[in-house]
């Protein structure tokens, strides 16, 4: 059975080597559905990536990724050559699907204005 799951990827602590191990772990994960054939559909912003993931057995492919990262390494941005240690995390939630209908005719429109309160 397909399921849709959105993995969630968020800078945390690390300043901007944070915010490029989330462009990394989105390349790495990516690759991870190319491999396994999964469709997906990537959102990304400074510093954050959502990845919409679809496919066969994808929830149990990835469960295991959700939590903190932390990553100890020398950033590509560091002349001096110094280690740094950085945060991310990711969470995974898988789609929900409900059976939910609304009926147009239960529906109340009322439309207030403001007006000036004189002392």
């Amino acid at each position: 059975m397909e399921t849709t799951i959105k993995l969630e990827i968020r800078a945390s602590e690390g300043g901007n080597d944070s915010k490029l191990l989330v462009k990394d772990l989105t390349d790495i994960y990516v690759k991870a559905c190319r491999n396994k054939d999964f469709s997906y559909k990537v959102e990304e912003r400074d510093g954050f990536a959502s990845i919409w993931i679809k496919g066969e057995r994808v929830k149990s492919y990835f469960d295991n990724e959700s939590g903190s990262h932390c990553f100890v390494r020398i950033p590509p941005t560091e002349k001096a050559g110094r280690v740094q240690t950085s945060f991310v995390t990711v969470d995974i939630m898988k789609e929900i699907e409900t059976d939910f209908k609304m009926d147009k005719n239960e529906v109340n429109r009322s439309y207030i204005r403001s007006s000036k309160i004189k002392n």
